[in-house]
């Protein structure tokens, strides 16, 4: 299978290229025998094995990601006028969980309540995933923590 990866002549580009190749080949492989609907899921997936692989994304973001905040946490009263009470608490609590879990969302939960302005243009956005976050999170939060942050908003 090596063999039809682009040959190079350096060792460390060459096993770049033998792994491109294989990833490819097995997505390919393994995408012939999925429904359409699961073709999605499975690229996520292994997108995330090579970031994993490539120690790009924090596990205990991905374990966030995967089963959002945990125990009891305490309510906020809702500060913001343009939105319901139930969408707020849900939001405060995966904010709130973030921020008890995950270094880079310390002081988030705090920031949602000052930065009201901010968090409605994200609200607001069509896309909200191109937004900048409010305070120190845009530049603090690598893209898969600020898509974990982007879950908070996805049931309101």
């Amino acid at each position: 299978m090596g063999d039809n990866a682009q040959k190079s002549s350096v060792i460390a580009t060459r096993i770049k290229n033998i792994i491109s190749y294989f990833t490819e080949s097995l997505y390919e492989n393994v995408c012939r025998s999925l429904f359409e609907r699961h073709k999605l899921l499975f690229s996520f997936m292994l997108c995330m094995q090579i970031l994993f692989g490539e120690k790009k994304v924090n596990p205990a973001a991905w374990r966030y990601f995967l089963a959002g905040p945990t125990g009891d946490i305490p309510k906020r009263e809702n500060p913001w006028s343009w939105i319901r009470v139930d969408e707020w608490d849900h939001m405060y609590r995966q904010f709130k969980g973030a921020a008890d879990t995950l270094e880079n969302f310390k002081g988030i939960d705090d920031t949602l309540v000052t930065e009201q302005a901010a968090f409605k243009e994200i609200f607001d956005s069509k896309d909200p995933h191109r937004m900048s976050l409010p305070g120190v999170y845009n530049e603090k939060l690598d893209m898969f923590e600020k898509m974990s942050g982007m879950v908070s908003f996805e049931s309101l």
